[in-house]
């Protein structure tokens, strides 16, 4: 019987500091993990790797959060994507659930409400 893997978290956040951290805990709550530094190289990991959920920042060099999480759902439509941003609006979470985004959250995050978000995008 093989054993199954845990759900890789793709965490894309410019702030290296911030993925680290997410990192820790993801570790702690038994995901993997990859982090990349923009939206750009997100979409393009997308592209080659399999991943089960994408903890998105909206504000990065060479291409925005939004903007990444149209273009990922132009070819994974079902795959989840978590909006994680410090400058919250009702603009801004309105054009990320327009993108397809499944959740939104402001930073500092809330980790506990962050594992549940997790979890229910996951099923």
């Amino acid at each position: 019987m093989t054993e199954k893997k845990p759900p890789l978290v793709l965490v894309v956040d410019d702030d290296s500091a911030h993925c680290l951290m997410l990192a820790t805990f993801l570790e702690d709550w038994s995901y993997q993990s990859m982090q990349v530094g923009d939206g750009q190289k997100a979409v393009e990991y997308v592209r080659t790797h399999p991943v089960d959920l994408i903890l998105m920042d909206v504000r990065m060099p060479v291409m925005d959060g939004i903007e990444a999480t149209r273009r990922v759902k132009q070819f994974k439509p079902k795959l989840p994507v978590v909006i994680m941003t410090a400058y919250s609006s009702v603009t801004s979470a309105a054009e990320a659930l327009e993108a397809g985004a499944s959740d939104y959250l402001t930073k500092p995050l809330d980790f506990k409400a962050l594992k549940t978000v997790m979890e229910r995008v996951l099923k």
